[in-house]
């Protein structure tokens, strides 16, 4: 395994600090920034939606058909805006 330690000894803090930053980074991009456009997509779509009959006729219902929706709108960039 690439970075092993050796000896049964603990990893060191370079390579801590170095998977631990890779990890974050990762999940941020990956995971969290479409889904906080798709939260707030689903939230600013509320705000406008004062009369009960538009509400009905909502565009978004939940995050992942928000960000089919987005993807098939807009392009997968959106999702990174």
């Amino acid at each position: 395994m690439v970075g092993s330690p050796k000896n049964g000894s603990e990893y060191s803090v370079s390579v801590n600090l170095t998977a631990g930053l890779a990890s974050g980074l990762t999940e941020a991009i990956v995971i969290v920034t479409p889904a906080e456009v798709c939260k707030i997509r689903m939230q600013s779509q509320y705000n406008s939606l004062m009369d009960p009959a538009q509400l009905a006729r909502r565009k978004y219902t939940n995050v992942i058909q928000t960000a089919i929706t987005i993807t098939r709108e807009e392009g997968i960039g959106a999702l990174y805006k």
